[in-house]
Formats: C-alpha cells, sequence, structure tokens
C-alpha cells in the first residue's frame, strides 16, 4: 500500500510538472502555426520562395514538438489509469 501512495505521491508531482511545462509550451500557438505551415506548404510554387527551406525545417520542428508533447501526455495518462 505504501509503494502505490508513493506512486501515486510521484505520478502526481510529474502531472503538476508537465502542467507547469504546458503553460509555457503553448501548444494552441504551434498548432496553428503548424496549419499555416502546412497551408504554405501545400502551396506547389512553394519552391519559387527563397525561404521555402526554412518553412519546411519549421514545419519538421513544430511537427516534433507537438508529437513529443501527446506522447509525454499520452504516456502520463496511461499510468494514470
Amino acid at each position: 500500500l505504501e509503494q502505490k501512495e508513493l506512486i501515486e505521491k510521484n505520478l502526481s508531482k510529474i502531472r503538476e510538472n508537465f502542467n507547469l511545462i504546458r503553460g509555457e509550451f503553448d501548444y494552441n500557438l504551434l498548432k496553428d502555426r503548424l496549419i499555416v505551415l502546412k497551408e504554405k506548404t501545400a502551396d506547389p510554387s512553394i519552391w519559387n520562395y527563397p525561404e521555402a527551406k526554412e518553412i519546411f525545417q519549421e514545419l519538421k520542428l513544430i511537427e516534433k514538438k507537438i508529437i513529443d508533447f501527446d506522447n509525454l501526455n499520452n504516456s502520463i495518462r496511461s499510468i494514470e489509469e
């Protein structure tokens, strides 16, 4: 029973820290930016723009951040269940 309480206490701290990070990590802003970048990259003439490479790099970086954040959130939820 003590070990279960310790696990629950630690999990609660992890969730609390995760929520703090979530506040600093503007998830919704990143999702909105991702939509804008995907719209830009859907344009067949994207490669006519000098900043095309940077757009694709930013897109990949934001996708990775969102995926990593979602995976962490899902892992915490899975542990909580």
